[in-house]
């Protein structure tokens, strides 16, 4: 199946238009956490520098809100932005809890983009709180600069390289993603810390995860193909995971943020997947042989069929590949959802998003609940909402609306 059908395929047949980014970039948003995009490249790269975020700050009010916004809410009385982050403190994973009631409506706004940018941007990652919001923006000439949105205010920043991406954002606002480099063979990792954006050490890397310790987790290239490692600070150099007998190179690595990662390994480039979660201690372990699962028939499944969306606080979102069939499963308490398509994304209680009759909603252990249209966005016959990140409280929900234009429009949801 060729990209622009199997995007139609996951937006329940609403056509896209194929020419608005590069193939890679809407197919990685749907079928796979799009604030963990692999960008992977072929031999090194550039030097470690600081790169600095450039461009002004504009203010907004999200939904006609102060911009202002409490640790675990919205809207409240704490305001913490990207230059007053705190350092993080390690936290393990707590146990299982009883989700709290589903939102029971939602209200959709245009993100706005910095001063001076062009109206087309996308939305790729949101952090746990709903907090931060990071995404990129589109220029003339195929130049794009990233965006992150910090309760409402927009910062422009500015990487060098090009086809630039944030992959995933940590609670204080710490986001990570990668860049390609000199002549695009190659790309860096970068950490945005505060107002400022830094190379991370290893050549040719990709960070596609931070947990709110600040532990990174991504991909090198070695031995011709790339494999998964992990830094253990910003400065550190990135070292291994190690692989389980048989498993050479993968994708799509999460860190959880008791330390555990979620990742997608097979034995070479042909093969089918499998499914390796990494104890917090390093220690391997293959959800084939250490995690039985049935399908929805009750009929043991085959893991290795399999391709991993997401990992939350021992949630996984995966999707079977002859089926197009997706699964939110946890497992502690082996508690299991089918859904027919996904967002891929999982928070903490298991909650990920859809879509039904093409039209996007919020789903849940208790329901779905619809996520109206965008107010101030025309929407055209072909408009498709591209879901890419929700909250762990399921109140903020981003993405981005793609029609036949040649603009998209980065978009939030808060629900109550």
């Amino acid at each position: 199946m060729s990209f622009e059908d199997q995007l139609r395929a996951d937006l329940r047949g609403t056509p896209v238009p194929s020419t608005l980014m590069p193939p890679g970039d809407l197919a990685d948003h749907v079928l796979r956490r799009s604030a963990r995009k692999r960008l992977v490249a072929q031999s090194a790269g550039a030097s470690v520098a600081a790169l600095a975020v450039v461009g002004a700050v504009t203010a907004v009010a999200w939904l006609g809100h102060p911009v202002v916004r409490a640790v675990n809410g919205f809207p409240g009385d704490v305001t913490r932005t990207l230059s007053e982050s705190p350092t993080p403190t390690p936290t393990p994973t707590p146990p299982p809890v009883q989700p709290p009631a589903m939102p029971t409506t939602c209200a959709g706004q245009r993100l706005p983009v910095p001063a001076g940018a062009p109206a087309s941007a996308i939305v790729t990652a949101v952090d746990p709180t709903g907090e931060f919001v990071g995404g990129r923006s589109y220029y003339p000439n195929n130049v794009r600069k990233l965006v992150l949105w910090d309760n409402g205010s927009v910062h422009a920043v500015n990487v060098d390289g090009f086809d630039m991406q944030i992959n995933a954002i940590n609670s204080s606002g710490v986001a990570v993603g990668s860049t390609f480099v000199g002549d695009g063979t190659s790309t860096r990792a970068f950490v945005i810390h505060g107002t400022t954006a830094t190379l991370l050490p290893g050549d040719g890397a990709a960070a596609l995860s931070i947990n709110d310790s600040g532990v990174i987790v991504g991909t090198v290239p070695g031995g011709g193909r790339y494999v998964p490692v992990i830094w253990r600070s910003e400065t550190a150099e990135p070292q291994p995971l190690p692989l389980p007998p048989g498993l050479t190179q993968g994708e799509n690595y999460i860190i959880d943020d008791d330390g555990t990662v979620a990742g997608e390994m097979k034995g070479t480039a042909s093969a089918v997947g499998t499914i390796v979660l990494w104890q917090p201690d390093g220690t391997p372990a293959d959800l084939a042989g250490d995690y039985p699962m049935t399908d929805q028939h009750g009929q043991p499944l085959d893991v290795n069929e399999v391709m991993l969306l997401d990992y939350r606080d021992g949630w996984i979102t995966i999707r079977l590949r002859d089926t197009g069939l997706d699964v939110v499963w946890n497992i502690h308490t082996r508690q299991t959802r089918w859904i027919d398509g996904s967002s891929g994304n999982v928070n903490r209680y298991g909650w990920t998003l859809s879509w039904r009759d093409g039209e996007p909603v919020l789903d849940t252990d208790q329901g779905v609940l619809g996520l109206p249209h965008v107010s101030g966005v025309t929407y055209q016959a072909h408009t498709a909402a591209v879901l890419t990140g929700l909250s762990d409280d399921g109140h903020t929900i981003v993405g981005y609306l793609s029609d036949d234009s040649p603009t998209l429009v980065p978009v939030i949801w808060l629900c109550t």
